[in-house]
């Protein structure tokens, strides 16, 4: 157990980055503050494309 928590921290990645880069559009509990922040830095850098995050 916690092997994403040590996979994050030893690559300094985000697991909620790693998700949605895997195909996993729906984000499950968490601490929300820090996640959306995450996923909204990934945007302006473009490192991930908005597209992808809206429902189809």
């Amino acid at each position: 157990m916690g092997a994403i928590t040590q996979y994050t921290k030893l690559h300094h990645t985000n697991a909620d980055i790693l998700a949605l880069k895997a195909g996993n559009y729906l984000l499950l509990g968490g601490n929300y503050k820090n996640r959306i922040p995450a996923i909204n830095k990934q945007l302006k850098i473009k490192r991930y494309q908005k597209s992808k995050l809206t429902s189809q």
